[in-house]
């Protein structure tokens, strides 16, 4: 199988990138846009993945391309879930880490607007993070490499 993953580094095809790399991917990186017939909407990250012949997959939303990875090369790291159940645990902590945590880290990171407003924007999300890892190492599937 063959990957290609297109887009920049700096930008969220680093988490795409992130990703490949924990898995130990082989993967061609072309810090460009795909093609249309790849990506029609222009942007990144694009991932291509030769399936066998004329066979080609695609796919682009850097969360929709780190599932697909996560479940079909991450069985054996641990990272790809077992049930239904951890399935929808992994969208939701995914989803929830997008919509809850992303625009105030980002703002830090890039050092726009009001610094204060940004750090108390993560206290309630961080706090519900904190609570949910009380008891436990993992947010999903409490299993760890051996």
């Amino acid at each position: 199988m063959k990957y290609t993953l297109y887009g920049s580094p700096r930008s969220r095809a680093s988490r795409v990138l992130w990703m490949m790399r924990e898995l130990g991917i082989d993967f061609e990186h072309v810090p460009s846009k795909a093609p249309s017939n790849i990506n029609p909407n222009d942007k990144v990250p694009s991932l291509a993945v030769d399936v066998g012949g004329l066979n080609t997959f695609t796919l682009y939303e850097s969360f929709a391309i780190n599932l697909y990875l996560a479940k079909k090369e991450g069985s054996a790291l641990g990272l790809a879930p077992r049930t239904i159940e951890e399935d929808g645990a992994m969208n939701q902590y995914s989803l929830w880490a997008i919509t809850e945590l992303e625009a105030p880290i980002l703002s830090l990171l890039m050092k726009r607007g009001n610094r204060e407003e940004h750090l108390a924007a993560l206290v309630r999300p961080l706090g519900a993070l904190e609570k949910e890892l009380a008891n436990k190492t993992y947010l999903v599937g409490d299993r760890r490499q051996t």
